[in-house]
């Protein structure tokens, strides 16, 4: 088994990420945290 690390960090969120979305046709991530908010990351 490989070692793992960093590609890369998402950075916004303030609290815990408790759900993570991958939409790969858009290249699209979405998460969510314990407080209710949503984050939307696109790929370049």
């Amino acid at each position: 088994m490989g070692s793992s690390s960093f590609l890369y960090r998402l950075a916004g969120h303030t609290d815990t990420v408790t759900e993570v979305a991958f939409n790969p046709a858009a290249s699209q991530l979405i998460t969510a945290t314990l407080d209710g908010k949503l984050q939307l990351f696109v790929a370049e």
